[in-house]
């Protein structure tokens, strides 16, 4: 019976099941007269008996043997038809409900199908866009263009097992939706291995995104505000209780030196006390320039940077900073501010966990944006290890870190391996401006 399955697996229409019928007729007659051929002589009447029974007994042995395959041939071919309608009706159902688009991109040819949801996502109807790629790269965002359609080459060469992205595309109305968008090459030329088909999703994710800008803008704020009271109170204690200090000092001198006699035990007891509020004026004095080095502010973030590497190196005498790349220019405050406090707490962390001999601290710049590497020859650790999860919900170094990038709508990522040092990434837009 299979071997009748795999001959007779054709898509069965009532005029091929006419046809066969006719040729199952034919058959059984041309058999039936061969037969008679070889019988001897019987009467005409009795001749046509036999002839109708020869002819039925055949096309029932032909229906046995293949018109029984070909009707379960046929019910399979309808219960395909009809498993195909239902899941494509999840499949329209579940599009609808998670408000997706769907897009088949034909990689050869550009043709492209863009479902229904696609098309209204942009404020069209079905059939004002053009089925072909270029429809769907004419309308990105200028800004986001090229690492978009990079990210998607990538994965069509086959460098990325999954292509994902976000982006802005415009709208009929000219204004601005952002796409969250998925897919996957489905069909490779088993030859060349060449990309022929790749079939995705789209996701109008523009409230989210709303939502998101506008943590960033209160984080952002928060971050200022911050700074500020820390500016203030470094402010207030270099001035009020600075200059308290520095008077009680130089109270303590006059009384000293109004001592007799010049070597009792009086004299010895100002001079441990003046001794004491030196180290306390110079503590003080250190402590508001962590907390907002006047550097920062009266030359600029690289004069600041190279003080915090000074200080570092005179507190950890066993590391070694070197600082490397270019003097930036034109950053906003709070990019600054931003990239001294990450390079602050990187370098704290090098100092009490890292056990590190060296460490690099590099700026780079590209188009219009500022790249900062930490990277140490410590003893490295695994990300995602339970013991790196507890210790970061002890302190906010790395948490803190991430915010404060975060809030100015850059990029921040740690990569360590154990034995193999750290790695920190920061990407900021040179003058922070909040994308729309």
């Amino acid at each position: 019976m299979k071997h009748w399955n795999q001959r007779w697996n054709l898509r069965i229409t009532p005029w091929l099941l006419m046809g066969l019928v006719l040729l199952a007729v034919l058959t059984a007659e041309g058999i039936t007269h061969l037969i008679l051929e070889y019988i001897p002589y019987i009467d005409p009447s009795h001749r046509n008996i036999v002839d109708m029974t020869l002819v039925l007994m055949f096309i029932g042995i032909i229906f046995s043997l293949s018109f029984g395959t070909l009707k379960t041939q046929w019910d399979n071919h309808l219960w395909s038809q009809e498993e195909l309608r239902l899941n494509q009706e999840r499949l329209h159902f579940a599009l609808e409900g998670s408000q997706t688009g769907l897009w088949d991109w034909d990689i050869r040819t550009g043709k492209t199908y863009f479902s229904p949801r696609w098309v209204q996502m942009l404020g069209f109807d079905p059939g004002e866009i053009p089925n072909d790629y270029q429809s769907w790269e004419n309308r990105l965002h200028p800004n986001d263009r090229e690492k978009t359609i990079e990210t998607l080459n990538a994965h069509v060469r086959g460098e990325t097992e999954h292509y994902e992205a976000e982006f802005r595309m415009r709208t009929k109305q000219g204004n601005w939706v952002w796409i969250h968008d998925r897919g996957q090459v489905v069909e490779r030329d088993p030859e060349t291995g060449q990309a022929l088909r790749a079939v995705g999703t789209h996701s109008n994710v523009t409230d989210r995104k709303n939502a998101e800008q506008e943590v960033r803008h209160l984080s952002r704020q928060l971050l200022i505000a911050a700074e500020d009271e820390r500016k203030r109170l470094a402010t207030d204690l270099h001035d009020e209780f600075g200059q308290t200090l520095v008077a009680l000092q130089m109270g303590l001198e006059m009384l000293k030196n109004n001592m007799e006699p010049p070597d009792g035990p009086l004299v010895l007891q100002c001079n441990r006390l003046i001794a004491l509020s030196t180290t306390l004026v110079q503590e003080v004095r250190e402590f508001c320039s962590m907390l907002r080095p006047t550097i920062l502010d009266d030359l600029g973030f690289i004069p600041a940077l190279h003080w915090l590497q000074r200080q570092f190196t005179h507190q950890i005498p066993g590391i070694e900073i070197n600082l490397t790349g270019f003097n930036p220019s034109q950053l906003a405050p709070e990019v600054e501010v931003t990239l001294y406090r990450v390079c602050q707490e990187g370098l704290n962390n090098i100092a009490q966990h890292a056990g590190a001999q060296s460490a690099r601290i590099t700026l780079e710049s590209r188009t219009d944006v500022i790249q900062l590497f930490i990277q140490d020859d410590g003893r490295g650790f695994t990300p995602a290890s339970p013991r790196f999860r507890n210790a970061q919900g002890r302190g906010l170094g790395v948490i803190g870190m991430k915010e404060r990038v975060d809030a100015l709508g850059g990029s921040f990522s740690l990569k360590s391996t154990p034995g193999e040092g750290t790695i920190i990434q920061v990407e900021l837009p040179f003058l922070a401006e909040e994308t729309s």
